[in-house]
Formats: structure tokens, sequence, C-alpha cells
């Protein structure tokens, strides 16, 4: 499969450039061949003197027995002028000099590992030429893709301070990559001038790759098929991916000294299942990423199914949203599952994800397995019918902030929806405040519900009043809170977050 360039520029036949790392080990191997070849030499002067010695000092009458044995009593074995008789018995006793070949075999093996050893070091010159013109060709690159001669040089000097960069650079695929993600990263200083940033983790560079060249697929621009062909997106994520997979030591890169981390942020992005397949496994390149957002991306369970499996991979998360996404009441429980590897995660929002009763029965039972989140939104769902068990489940969660405004169920369950939750209050002690100011006093759970029965009917008619951003808050005793909206009707507006 052919690599896809979306820079725009010409692209060179990728080849290969040493790293020090394994210029380092050639060199090494090879002093260790030059060490051996001086001690199989030794070895064998040794051995041939010692075989010339005993030769000279061995009798006549104990020359080697040559030839085949007669079928005869007895049995004539000739070398040059010698002749010997033994019985038939006696010759299959016979001594030999098997050791000459012996050493002649343990030569031939020693000479084959230092002929490839001495292969490995005439390589070493050829590498280390093959590293200085790949730089030059580098240099020379970056001077022809700027016509900023000033931001060319500053790119030549600079690149040599990130580890990844240097590494990205063994594959000429991510060179105009490189040059771009220079050029869009100028920040200022404040003396006014301009300074630009490189990647400081494979995260960066991936990100910036995938957002970039997924702004032609926005509003539906690539056929919503679940096959990958040419110029969709899952050509172009995969040709990242094979350019990734033949860098190099890229499993054991140092991304240390990182002052900041990456976002990835694709807004109505149209993904199939194999598009979101490809995305996905991207994902072990991108552990560094710190947010991920990804809104009405994927209209079927099956490309969303695809990204939830690969999310255990982005281990430095911290905020993900999947807002306007097809997740429904199969997929949440495995979301959640995942999610939990994720200890960074503080931030979930999960808005218009077509999830009814069933699936918030899930979220109340998983939903304490996200021990580090603060924030979750779960708006625009059909979720009315579960806010005694969610309510529970997050009175579990100290400090957690939950957003269920609006949610909705039909108008002939709201009045069960309105007596389970004034239960939960009573149970768990919360307290109710109005969305607006001065609209009614507190209402507290820990007092009985006869004394503040004016005090319900306020809270109900805030509670699923049709005028836009009311709702009640409700706060438990750990500090968690929920705000709380039920309309009866579908959310017929789109909410960002």
């Amino acid at each position: 499969m052919c690599l896809i360039s979306l820079s725009g520029r010409k692209e060179r036949s990728i080849s290969y450039m040493p790293s020090q790392t394994e210029l380092t080990r050639s060199c090494v191997m090879a002093v260790s061949a030059s060490v051996r070849l001086l001690v199989l030499h030794a070895v064998v002067s040794l051995a041939l003197s010692g075989m010339i010695t005993q030769d000279n000092d061995t009798s006549a009458t104990q020359c080697l027995a040559l030839g085949n044995a007669r079928n005869s009593s007895e049995e004539v074995f000739e070398q040059s002028a010698c002749r010997y008789q033994f019985s038939q018995s006696d010759a299959r006793f016979l001594p030999t000099h098997g050791r000459v070949s012996e050493i002649h075999l343990d030569l031939a093996q020693e000479l084959a590992e230092v002929l490839k050893f001495k292969d490995m070091l005439n390589n070493v010159h050829s590498l280390m030429l093959k590293r200085q013109y790949k730089k030059e060709d580098w240099v020379a690159y970056v001077h022809e893709y700027f016509s900023d001669k000033q931001m060319a040089s500053n790119l030549t000097e600079a690149y040599g301070s990130y580890p990844v960069v240097k590494l990205l650079l063994h594959n000429e695929f991510f060179w105009p990559w490189v040059c771009r993600y220079w050029a869009d990263h100028r920040e200022g200083t404040p003396g006014g001038l301009q300074r630009t940033t490189l990647p400081e983790t494979l995260a960066h560079i991936v990100a910036y790759y995938v957002q970039t060249v997924s702004e032609r697929f926005k509003d539906g621009q690539s056929n919503n098929i679940d096959t990958c062909e040419e110029h969709q997106p899952c050509m172009i994520f995969a040709s990242l991916r094979q350019a990734l997979e033949k860098l190099p030591g890229i499993d054991t890169i140092a991304e240390i000294n990182v002052t900041s981390l990456p976002d990835l942020r694709l807004d109505q992005t149209t993904l199939s299942a194999a598009d979101a397949a490809a995305l996905a496994e991207l994902f072990p390149y991108m552990r560094r990423l710190k947010k991920l957002r990804l809104t009405y991306c994927m209209s079927s369970s099956a490309a969303s199914g695809k990204v939830i499996d690969r999310l255990d991979n982005l281990e430095s998360l911290e905020e993900l949203n999947l807002q306007g996404n097809l997740i429904g009441d199969t997929g949440i429980g495995k979301l959640m599952d995942k999610l939990s590897f994720l200890k960074d995660l503080k931030k979930l929002q999960l808005k218009r994800v077509s999830i009814t009763p069933v699936g918030g029965a899930v979220i109340a039972q998983k939903i304490g397995l996200l021990t580090g989140l603060n924030r979750l939104y779960l708006s625009c769902n059909e979720l009315a019918a579960s806010l005694s068990p969610l309510g529970r489940a997050f009175a579990r969660m100290p400090n957690t902030v939950t957003f269920l405004s609006p949610v909705t169920c039909s108008n002939g369950t709201l009045p069960a929806v309105e007596r389970q939750m004034r239960e939960m209050i009573h149970e768990l002690r919360a307290t109710v405040m109005p969305v607006k100011e001065d609209s009614f006093e507190m209402y507290d759970g820990a007092k009985s519900k006869r004394s503040q029965g004016r005090k319900w009917k306020l809270v109900t008619d805030m509670l699923s009043s049709d005028v836009y951003r009311s709702g009640v808050w409700i706060t438990f005793k750990n500090e968690a809170e929920m705000l709380v909206w039920i309309k009866t009707e579908q959310c017929t507006f789109m909410l960002w977050g």
C-alpha cells in the first residue's frame, strides 16, 4: 500500500537514516569482530604448532590407518610407504587423529562469524555517510520549502533539540509535516517577537496531522461506507500509521521536558466504521493526548464501537467529548469499562448519544469506576426515568457535577419521575435550589415533606418548565451536584459543549 501525502509537494522516495544507537551498535560489533579475529589467529597458530610437534615425535608405527578393510582375517592399511597388519576386530578400535578435522570445522565456523562481522564493519562507513547525506538533504528540503530564509534557518537550528522530531526525520513522509507544523505554531512573545515550536511528543504530530487532513471530510464530504478506498479518511489515517511503524525505536522514544499536551478536535467529520477503525489504530501513538473531541462524527454504533475499543490507549486523557455520536445502550457499558483505565479523566461529554433508561441503569452501576471524574454531561438523552438511581450513584462521588439539562421522558411517566426524585432527595438528605435566583426558597430533603408541600410544587414547576434554562440544582451531602431539567419532548436544538 502506498503512502499518501497531503502536503501538496513532490514527495521523495522514503529512505532510511541510521540512528545514533545503530551506529554505536555497529561500531561495537565491528571492534568485537576484530578482537575475535586476533584471538582466532592466536588459537589456530598454537593448534598448528602443537600438531607439527606431535607428528615429529610420533614413531613410524603410529601412521594414520586409512582405507577400507578387506574381507579376510587380516586387513592391510596403507599410507605412503608404511604397511601394517591388524586383525578385523582390532581395526574397529584403531585410534585416529580426528581432532585435525574437528579443528578445521571449528575454524570454518569461526571464519564465517568473522566474515559476518567484517561485513558489518564495512557497513559502518556507508551508514555514517548515509546519515550525513540524509541530514544534508533535510536541510536542503527545509530551505526549498520556506520562502522565508530566516524561518528555514531557525528550523534547521531548532530541530536538534526535539528527540521526537529527530526520530520523525528518519522517514521523508514527515518532512513536509514538520515544516508545516513549524509554520503553523507561531507564538507571540512579550517583546513582540515571533517564536515557533515543534512537536514535543508523538501525540502532537499525530493529532496535528489527523485534524489537518480531516478538514476536507467535514459535512459528509467523504462517502459514508464501510470499506476503505483511496482518498477516504481510513486510507489517509492508514498512511500515517504505516509511516509511524517504519520509524526505528518508536516504542522507546523519550518524551521528556514536555511543556504542554496536545488536543484533537473533530467536529462534524463524517466517519464510517472503517474510518473510525483506522483512526482508533492511531491511538497507541497518542498516549500523551490531553483532550479528544469527536462530535457528530459517527452515526452508527459500529463506528463509535471502533473508537470505544481503543480509548484505553489514551493514557493521559483528561477530557473526552463524544457528543452527537450514536453510542446507545449497547455501547455505554463498554465505554464505562474502557474509561475506567483513564485515571486522569476529569470531564466527560455524552450529550445526545441515544441513551435510554436501560443505559441509564448501566451508568448508575458503573460511573463509580471513573474515580477522577468531576464533570459529566448527559443532556438530551432519555434519562428522566433514571434520575433516582443516577442521583444515588452521584451521591457517592464527591465534588462531581452532573448536567442532565434537559433529559427527556413521556408525558405519562412524568408524575412517576417526580415522585421518585422526591423520595431520592429525602433519602439522601439533599437540597434543591432553582437555576434562576429568587424563584423559590431552598427545598431541604432533611425536613419533612408535609412542611414543604408548597415548596415542592414550585420545584416541579421549575423542573419541567418549557422556559429555556429552567431546572433545579440538587446538592448532596458530599457536595456532588446535579443540574436537572426535564422535557416531555425530544431535544430539537443542538447543544455544544
